[in-house]
């Protein structure tokens, strides 16, 4: 299993031990073990929405614009969920990412980020 794979599925391990539901194409995703869907979802590039009780949402991306995962990885930070060590990209990254993609939804996410930080967008 590659890199990126292994650490999508450690992720979702540790995620489903913290009790959250997975979402895929805002379609339930009901067996985060199945390695023939988790396999697809990694090829074809999909996200799952990891869902917790408490109305907090992980977004889990296979895959974003502008970067390759050696980019993301080089400088990520380690973050500790039920005992397992996940690497996380940076927030620079993710917004940069976020522009080049020109998805509506992103762009818009950008705008409304920028205006809570009280930032002009120039």
């Amino acid at each position: 299993m590659s890199e990126p794979a292994s650490g999508f599925v450690r992720a979702l391990s540790a995620l489903a031990d913290a009790g959250v539901d997975f979402e895929a194409g805002d379609e339930p995703f009901v067996d985060p073990e199945d390695g023939v869907i988790l396999g697809r979802i990694i090829e074809r590039g999909a996200n799952l929405t990891a869902l917790h009780g408490d109305g907090s949402e992980i977004d889990l991306m296979t895959s974003i614009s502008g970067f390759e995962y050696s980019g993301l990885a080089e400088d990520a930070t380690n973050f500790e969920v039920a005992g397992v060590s996940i690497k996380v990209g940076r927030l620079t990254k993710l917004l940069r990412s976020k522009e080049v993609s020109g998805r509506q939804k992103d762009l818009e996410f950008i705008r409304i980020y920028r205006a809570t930080l009280g930032e002009d967008e120039s």
